[in-house]
């Protein structure tokens, strides 16, 4: 008789490995210059609109174009509901940072629309202002550390950045923890404008002045259609990290082009509690059956199914339509790199005893 299970708990999948399934705690960062004057920028005040609390990065540092001292350090970071930790931020690289304020083209209008998932970023004290690098290479670029992170821990970064300038520019990004460096890139302008048509103040001239509001949609003293060059909406996010013995992650910024720049508007980080890599869910064939997902080939793999039986399976995308069958398992593995962000579903059939089980998973 043909025998149907179907694992009741979900695989969540992204792109570093198994997701972690529990968020401990999240922290805002701010960087950017304390505000002496109009064209400087400004720390953002805690709690914001959405009831979160930022981190001040470089709030010390007055003025424009100021290097932010070798080993500047804050300590006792806060986390988004204000509670204290023994987390610090150290600028600890030979290299250093630079600091630039409203006038030089932070995004001064963030609306969470464009953010969409990252919403919490459309604070507009931290979009406005930066820190930047003129670094062209890796081993010429400055850094910052995260240490006292927990070790048993996963960390997960979202960087953005913003410069309003017709010249194409991106951020390159290193982040080292334990093993392999973990890379990224994001664009914070072009000659085209990442941000597309606004509307700009009337009687302004949007072309010359980058220290400028604006509108999405025409409106009342917002009348004027132009380009917003800078980048409004993307946002970096890192592969989940495991922070080195010491407790450390450290991240490298850099534009690979001479005299262009790299900048760090704000940033956030993600504590999760990291899930195992192998799952052990009901057995088929008399045999206990785990699951885990190789990231690099982009398969979810069968451990222990019973060597003397052949195993084929379909996979069915999120809209439940099956999306492609196997007659045979490639090495207990089945790949799920097609498949779409969503539940999707893997049948896994016994051919000679009929037996079946249903693996869900998240990607």
């Amino acid at each position: 008789m043909k025998t149907i299970r179907e694992l009741l708990l979900l695989i969540f999948i992204s792109s570093s490995g198994l997701m972690a399934q529990t968020l401990n705690q999240s922290f805002l960062f701010d960087f950017g210059p304390l505000s002496t004057n109009t064209a400087d920028g400004d720390i953002t005040v805690s709690p914001d609109w959405h009831g979160n609390y930022w981190n001040n990065i470089s709030g010390i540092t007055a003025g424009n174009n100021v290097a932010i001292p070798t080993g500047t350090n804050y300590p006792n970071l806060v986390n988004t509901i204000n509670q204290a930790t023994t987390y610090a931020l150290n600028f600890n690289s030979t290299n250093t940072f630079r600091t630039n304020g409203k006038v030089n083209g932070g995004l001064r209008s963030p609306y969470g629309i464009q953010f969409g998932a990252d919403s919490v970023f459309d604070i507009a004290t931290a979009t406005v202002d930066y820190i930047f690098t003129q670094a062209a290479t890796l081993p010429t670029a400055p850094s910052f550390k995260i240490s006292g992170l927990n070790t048993s821990k996963t960390y997960r970064f979202k960087i953005f950045g913003c410069r309003n300038t017709n010249i194409a520019r991106t951020s390159f990004f290193n982040l080292q923890g334990a093993g392999s460096v973990v890379s990224g890139t994001l664009n914070t302008s072009s000659v085209a404008g990442l941000g597309g048509t606004v509307y700009f103040p009337d009687g302004t001239t949007p072309t010359t002045s980058f220290d400028l509001a604006y509108k999405l949609t025409s409106q009342t003293g917002y009348t004027l259609a132009g380009t917003y060059y800078g980048n409004n909406n993307s946002v970096y996010t890192s592969d989940y990290i495991t922070p080195n013995a010491s407790g450390e992650i450290t991240i490298s910024v850099y534009s690979t082009s001479a005299n262009a720049y790299a900048y760090i508007n704000c940033m956030s980080m993600e504590e999760y509690t990291p899930l195992s890599t192998s799952i052990i869910y009901e057995s088929i064939d008399q045999k206990t059956v785990s699951v885990s997902y190789n990231k690099n080939e982009h398969k979810l793999v069968m451990n222990g199914l019973n060597p003397m039986f052949n195993y084929e399976y379909s996979v069915y995308g999120t809209d439940g339509k099956i999306i492609y069958t196997g007659k045979r398992l490639n090495g207990n593995a089945v790949d799920i790199e097609s498949c779409e962000r969503g539940v999707s579903i893997i049948n896994l059939k016994n051919k000679q005893t009929q037996q079946e089980i249903k693996i869900k998973f998240v990607k």
